[in-house]
């Protein structure tokens, strides 16, 4: 049980600093509307899987390519943060909840207007 609380404070972690790098440290605008929905990271904390979505845009395969030549960057930055031996390897994944809500709103009007 211990472990699985471990886990989610250093998901926690991840979530919150690379929201703030994100934001506050990237120079780039184009990444800047990037929001961190959650974060999964494996019991041996090898691995962590970050899932995004980008606030304007649909065209996030482009942002996942952005993300993903940065992400060497944010994982040195979040060795500051995190107080573990070895930071985790970040594979970032589009989070599909979105685009899941608009499908189903749009089931539901098409459900309202044939009423």
């Amino acid at each position: 049980m211990t472990n699985n609380v471990r886990i989610n404070k250093i998901n926690d972690i991840i979530k919150k600093e690379l929201s703030q790098i994100i934001l506050y440290e990237i120079k780039d605008p184009r990444i800047n509307l990037i929001y961190i929905s959650y974060v999964k990271t494996d019991k041996n904390l090898q691995n962590s899987k970050i899932y995004f979505t980008h606030l304007m845009n649909d065209d996030n395969f482009y942002y996942l390519n952005l993300l993903n030549k940065a992400k060497n960057f944010f994982r040195f930055r979040l060795s500051k943060y995190l107080d573990i031996y070895s930071i985790p390897k970040l594979n970032f994944y589009i989070d599909p909840t979105i685009k899941n809500i608009i499908k189903i709103e749009k089931i539901l009007k098409n459900l309202n207007l044939n009423e």
